[in-house]
């Protein structure tokens, strides 16, 4: 029987390598459709020594693969963004104000990104995230947020409450009540699950 979290599914042979790779390399099953774009992101960061964003080519490597597996999710035109010095952090602050619902800049709160809507020929609707760098991904990443919140995916995407984890992963559980990434059942774990304390991401 499967954790909340999926643990151990990555060793699957049927996981199709290099979908996720911030969020399979611990092991874990993504989060469904497109919310699993704002899981690998959050998880680019969750151990900082081996930081996805740490440097211009991993950051690259991570944009080009995470944009072909979103845009494939989404249906619209593969176009990854360049990421350009300094736009990790300009991301991670934006996308931390959205997650923990706290603002600790302007520029954090007001500019989340934008995205372009357009009219097929089979007269569905389609959107994209428009502008370059961080401004792609902002777009992209709170567009999924929205989404997650209306369908009400969005209360299973937790950071693990260990203390010393900050692995993000998405709640498979009945009851909506794992805690801890690694389905641990100790007596700490058990009374963090009672205590289901919503999503925080921690600075």
């Amino acid at each position: 029987m499967s954790t909340g979290a999926d643990i151990g599914w990555a060793a699957d042979p049927n996981l199709r390598t290099g979908e996720w790779q911030a969020t399979t390399h611990f092991g874990l099953r993504p989060a469904p459709h497109g919310l699993a774009l704002v899981e690998d992101f959050l998880n680019t960061g969750a151990v900082p020594a081996a930081d996805l964003l740490g440097d211009a080519k991993q950051a690259e490597d991570w944009s080009t693969r995470a944009a072909r597996v979103w845009s494939l999710e989404r249906g619209i035109e593969p176009r990854p963004p360049v990421l350009a010095d300094g736009d990790d952090a300009q991301l991670r602050a934006r996308v931390r104000a959205l997650v923990s619902g706290i603002c600790t800049a302007a520029a954090a709160c007001g500019d989340l990104g934008a995205a372009n809507f357009m009219l097929s020929i089979d007269g569905d609707l389609h959107w994209q995230p428009a502008g370059d760098g961080w401004r792609w991904w902002a777009a992209a990443i709170c567009s999924e947020v929205l989404l997650s919140q209306h369908s009400g995916a969005w209360t299973r995407l937790k950071e693990c409450r260990n203390g010393s984890c900050r692995v993000v992963f998405y709640d498979r559980s009945w009851n909506n009540a794992t805690a801890l990434h690694a389905g641990d059942s100790s007596p700490t774990h058990r009374r963090l699950a009672n205590e289901r304390l919503p999503f925080a991401a921690t600075g």
